[in-house]
């Protein structure tokens, strides 16, 4: 039978989003509401808050550099943060006002990649902080989550429900167009080599076959809203804030399981695999990390 465990953010307006392991004995999620990163202990289930210099920064997305600092984005503060493991902070601006930084992610160039989602563009930052920009986007494009796909950075755009493939250099090397209102968000490259993600408006999980390009939707309930998706023996996990549950999908778009969040209307978001197993997930609405522990 499947456990589920809840660690309480200690600032009441915590509004947890994304998050890290790093190392495997700590989990580093962005508190977009409080404007701090938290550090979870996951021997002691205790939680270290450091706040980011820049008010109303509203950190969002995280991830580990290959420097073995975290960085952040700053959807609020137009900036990017890098974070030590002895919890100072570093910022440092985008050139482009407002960009509105969102997903971030490390590219296979060794340089960490966020979306400029209020600016249609992305960003390519090096370990000493150096930022480059890159457009190339056709007009009205919100590039939102990258993933690594071999030498490639891919980025999910909702409102054109189209998904873009980028080469280290920044240059666009092709777009898979979506039907109208799909709104591809998070991704991730599964063990079966396709890309898989989210469509959180259409209420469904989705596929592209990484050999034809073709698109498959796996429908969902009609008020669910998956918004994140990791891996685990052999079936696709998900969090579903509509439905307020963790979900199990098989990789022949089957749903297998669904587990009911002992917190109602958590507004769930990011989830991920512990080496351990353990499946951990993020409670926006809650203020709260989860742990789940599958049967």
């Amino acid at each position: 039978m499947a456990t589920f465990r809840e660690h309480k953010i200690p600032s009441p307006t915590s509004r947890p989003y994304i998050f890290t392991f790093a190392p495997a004995t700590h989990l580093w999620v962005c508190e977009s509401g409080a404007h701090k990163i938290g550090r979870l202990s996951l021997a002691e289930g205790r939680f270290t808050e450091f706040a980011v210099p820049t008010r109303e920064a509203r950190p969002i997305g995280i991830t580990e550099g290959s420097d073995g600092n975290l960085w952040f984005t700053e959807n609020g503060g137009g900036k990017i943060g890098r974070i030590a493991r002895d919890g100072a902070i570093t910022e440092f601006d985008l050139p482009t006002p407002k960009a509105g930084p969102d997903g971030i992610g490390l590219g296979p160039d060794g340089n960490v990649w966020c979306a400029e989602r209020d600016a249609g563009q992305v960003a390519r930052i090096t370990p000493e902080g150096r930022v480059t920009e890159f457009g190339g986007f056709p007009e009205g494009a919100h590039p939102l989550a990258p993933v690594v796909v071999g030498q490639e950075i891919w980025w999910s755009d909702p409102p054109g429900s189209r998904i873009f493939r980028m080469d280290p250099g920044g240059r666009i090397l092709g777009v898979t167009q979506m039907r109208p209102g799909g709104g591809p968000r998070a991704m991730a490259l599964l063990s079966d080599g396709n890309i898989w993600f989210v469509l959180a408006e259409s209420h469904a999980m989705a596929r592209i076959d990484r050999g034809s390009g073709a698109v498959a939707e796996f429908p969902l309930h009609p008020h669910s809203s998956p918004r994140s998706l990791c891996e685990l023996d052999g079936a696709i996990w998900f969090t579903d804030a509509g439905a307020n549950s963790i979900g199990r999908m098989s990789f022949a778009g089957k749903l297998l399981d669904e587990y009911p969040v002992p917190t109602r209307d958590a507004g769930l978001r990011a989830i991920k695999l512990h080496s351990d197993g353990r499946l951990y997930f993020t409670e926006f609405d809650a203020g709260a990390v989860g742990e789940l522990s599958p049967a």
